[in-house]
């Protein structure tokens, strides 16, 4: 074994443990020949060629590669996991791979569970050991056509209109070829325009939160512990709801000093890592039809 920090150039395999990256990197850049491409994703082995982008397509198909899907984020939420794939992901790898024969490949995984959490309880080693077994049964082999079909291009880094800078170094960083750039590509002096984290837009979140207005007390707590500033109240006079958007949420405002105004709350899609922080230090919950209180927040 050659221990060293190499770049990997070539990879006989490579996986995508969140849907959203292949709309923002080239995932499947670095995959040879016969390669094998293994993603998480939340639509069946039926269902997904058509939901890549058609780059994606295009790549797999030109290097004949062995394509597997896998619901891990479903299967880490109905375990009790949430969105700590891991142990789902790592399975699959060894199973899929084939470096280890299937029983001793799970029966190693265990071991090193029972070593690495072993001292934070049982719960928590069965809850791993669940993952296990649940990737062994999940794996889906793709079988794909030998054509393109997708009608969707992977989207631009960073918008048109932004500054050439950002355009042609920012973007290329973002985008994780950064290692790819000339050294004449950036300032003589090293600095660097600002204002730039306006373009970049991580999109992470397979899921987002979702503003409940007849719930909310309006506290804006969700919008202080945000660590992404992906969430913003609002409040404005009612003079903006005429050519307001009719789907746009919004409320009367429960504050003094915003009497005779609207409220509103709104959630950067782009922008949410879909951490649930927001959700957890939301102090308002939902009521049923009796009034009592649900475990359903405001956001």
């Amino acid at each position: 074994m050659i221990q060293k920090p190499y770049l990997i150039s070539k990879a006989q395999f490579v996986a995508c443990h969140n849907f959203t990256f292949l709309q923002k990197y080239d995932m499947v850049d670095k995959l040879v020949e016969n390669g094998t491409f293994l993603l998480t994703s939340p639509y069946s082995a039926a269902e997904v060629w058509d939901t890549l982008p058609i780059e994606v397509q295009q790549q797999l198909i030109e290097r004949k590669a062995k394509f597997y899907v896998i619901n891990a984020l479903k299967l880490g939420k109905e375990l009790g996991l949430g969105t700590r794939i891991n142990m789902i992901m790592q399975t699959a790898f060894f199973l899929i791979s084939g470096i280890l024969p299937k029983e001793k490949a799970i029966e190693a995984i265990k071991g090193m569970i029972q070593k690495t959490y072993g001292t934070k309880g049982e719960k928590v080693v069965n809850m791993n050991n669940a993952a296990v077994d649940a990737a062994v049964s999940h794996i889906e082999e793709v079988s794909y056509p030998k054509e393109v079909t997708s009608t969707k291009h992977r989207p631009p880094i960073v918008p048109k209109h932004a500054p050439e800078f950002v355009q042609k170094v920012t973007s290329e960083i973002i985008a994780g070829r950064g290692d790819d750039l000339p050294v004449s590509a950036f300032p003589i002096d090293g600095t660097f325009m600002t204002g730039t984290t306006q373009y970049e837009k991580q999109n992470l979140a397979t899921e987002i939160p979702i503003w409940d207005k007849e719930t909310c007390i309006q506290c804006n707590i969700c919008a202080i512990v945000c660590p992404h500033a992906a969430i913003r109240p609002k409040g404005f006079d009612k003079e903006y709801i005429d050519n307001a958007p009719k789907d746009f949420l919004y409320v009367d405002a429960k504050t003094k000093s915003f009497k005779d105004m609207y409220y509103t709350l709104q959630v950067a899609p782009e922008d949410c890592t879909g951490c649930e922080i927001c959700v957890n230090a939301c102090p308002a919950f939902a009521k049923d039809a009796d009034g009592n209180k649900t475990e359903t927040h405001a956001i």
